[in-house]
């Protein structure tokens, strides 16, 4: 599988690096005994992120898990792609998006997420090539990684939201008011550099394209994916209400953060996309 070992290789420094820092300084503090307690902490806590991981994500999302009875025609569609990836068939949930958006993550079961927006505003072409990118990102092995860097550097960029509630609750006004924005855009300024260094470091550049040469290979159907793609483009910016954590922007088919003033300027730092047009040309060229 393409990456499959330096995938391994960065979630295995996502969770060594912040784990030595914290064991150098417990061992600094409390000696011996708060080496050994910390190295028990940094294990537990370790493991938890890694199998827990995944459902931290969804529930952010409020995915609901599709039962057996729901979406017969998308389940179908994710089952015969699985088959024809050779993958196991992940599960299925749906979630509340204006955004018509899907995202995979998981670390041993693979989730494919889709937005009702999607569901809306796909037909079953689309849908079936879409939902084939995402098989392409378990094919290629990426999910694992995609899902850890989501989580990690979507709680470092949390730190902004926190601080804008603050401000909020401190009787700044509204979120749109200069006071609790100016607040939020020095919290992003603090918090976005690690977190997009994240996200830059531990999502390769080429993952969205290996995935749409995936989703060439299983459905032969480049005009539905470029579509399907500008759809997804053109809602992200004709939507300026839809707020994004910018650490999970490398979950989407599509960057879903845009530059709309000063005050989220950060947001380009989370960029890990082509642009749509050199994507589409690949996708014609890939599939010729």
């Amino acid at each position: 599988m393409p990456g499959s070992s330096k995938n391994k290789v960065k979630i295995f420094f996502l969770f060594a690096l912040p784990s030595l820092v914290v064991v150098a300084i417990s061992w600094f503090l409390g000696g011996n005994n708060g080496l050994i307690g910390s190295l028990i902490a940094v294990f537990l806590l370790s493991l938890i992120f890694y199998f827990l991981g995944a459902r931290v994500l969804l529930r952010w999302y409020h995915s609901k898990k599709v039962q057996s009875t729901e979406y017969d025609e998308i389940r179908s569609i994710l089952r015969n792609l699985a088959d024809m990836a050779g993958v196991n068939e992940p599960d299925l949930y749906v979630f509340d998006s204006d955004l018509p958006l899907l995202f995979t993550v998981g670390t041993r079961k693979k989730n494919v997420s889709i937005s009702s927006s999607a569901i809306e505003v796909f037909d079953s072409e689309e849908l079936e090539v879409l939902l084939a990118r995402e098989i392409g990102h378990i094919k290629n092995d990426a999910v694992s990684l995609n899902t850890i860097v989501a989580l990690f550097a979507g709680i470092i960029s949390a730190f902004s939201t926190l601080a804008l509630w603050g401000a909020l609750l401190g009787g700044f006004g509204q979120d749109y008011d200069p006071a609790p924005k100016l607040i939020r855009l020095i919290a992003m300024g603090i918090a976005a550099p690690p977190a997009a260094l994240l996200v830059q470091l531990g999502t390769p550049r080429e993952a969205e394209s290996l995935a749409d040469n995936v989703a060439m290979d299983m459905t032969k159907n480049p005009n539905a994916l470029g579509a399907a793609l500008s759809k997804v483009e053109s809602f992200v910016d004709d939507l300026e209400n839809v707020r994004l954590n910018p650490g999970h922007s490398h979950l989407f088919s599509v960057n879903p953060l845009k530059v709309r003033d000063i005050f989220n300027v950060h947001l380009s730092m989370f960029n890990t996309h082509l642009d749509l047009d050199t994507r589409k040309q690949n996708i014609l060229s890939y599939s010729s």
